[in-house]
């Protein structure tokens, strides 16, 4: 759930953050959600963010939405969990 005085309207409803999801698995390209991701950080996924870029353990723009996705409660964990799993499938950078 989205913390106190935080209030998303970038994403207004699941069906267009699934929609956002969508394209990227069905295209490989994360670049369109790079600039959704900034507008969706809080104060708290920044400063997580930060500590991981210094380890260089910073997660990409995909699973960014997906973890912000989660968190404003458009889509569940287990259904991130499973657009991971397609990314990764379809990805050619992602695949090891």
């Amino acid at each position: 759930m989205a913390g106190i005085g935080y209030e998303q309207t970038v994403i207004p409803d699941r069906g267009t953050a699934l929609d956002l999801i969508e394209a990227a698995v069905s295209t490989s390209d994360q670049q369109p959600l790079g600039g959704i991701v900034e507008q969706l950080l809080t104060v708290e996924h920044r400063d997580a963010l930060s500590i991981m870029a210094v380890s260089r353990d910073e997660p990409d723009s995909f699973t960014q939405f997906l973890v912000l996705s989660e968190y404003y409660g458009l889509i569940t964990d287990d259904e991130a969990q499973e657009y991971v799993q397609r990314f990764v499938a379809v990805s050619p950078t992602r695949a090891a």
